[in-house]
């Protein structure tokens, strides 16, 4: 809604389609019913301890999963502000914003601070996918469209990975000298 609005594109396609309304409508109510479910505590600590024996494992997919994401909405957004005819700066700047938006929304929900605020590589990553998303798509770089997202997407999705694996931060302010 913030790159449809910073574009111009009103009204945003979030208000303007009952189809986005519909799928988080749905969404909500799925997790509602399969949450909803009453344990015993003596069930609900046995899947306590499983969930925490799991956990390692499902962490390593939620960060795969995350950073996948991230470049799939990068990809879009800058799709999306390209399509506006924006410049391929302004419009891997508006991908990023897609991108990192639904995430900062996930992380005050549950009352964290978004992983873009944090010293972690989130947003370079998703504007470096859309810069060179943005440049393909101007060079003419696409078989159908493809080519230009999936290397986008994969850039996207490694650089994530490989900064998680590293430890790879920016500098917090004031660090450099």
């Amino acid at each position: 809604m913030i790159r449809d609005a910073l574009m111009g594109a009103t009204p945003v396609a979030a208000i303007a389609d009952w189809r986005y309304f519909a799928t988080a409508l749905g969404a909500t109510t799925a997790v509602l019913l399969f949450t909803s479910r009453r344990m015993s505590d003596s069930k609900l600590r046995s899947a306590m301890e499983e969930v925490r024996g799991r956990a390692v494992r499902f962490d390593r997919i939620a960060v795969v999963a995350d950073a996948l994401t991230l470049g799939l909405f990068a990809v879009s957004g800058t799709l999306k502000a390209l399509d506006y005819h924006l410049p391929v700066f302004q419009a891997a700047l508006l991908g990023t914003v897609t991108a990192t938006g639904g995430g900062v929304v996930r992380d005050v929900l549950v009352n964290e601070v978004p992983l873009v605020l944090q010293r972690e590589l989130y947003a370079v990553p998703a504007f470096l996918g859309g810069l060179l998303f943005a440049m393909m798509q101007r060079h003419g770089f696409v078989v159908q469209g493809y080519l230009a997202s999936v290397v986008a997407i994969s850039l996207t999705t490694a650089v994530r990975l490989v900064a998680v694996w590293r430890d790879w931060h920016a500098p917090r302010p004031g660090a450099v000298a």
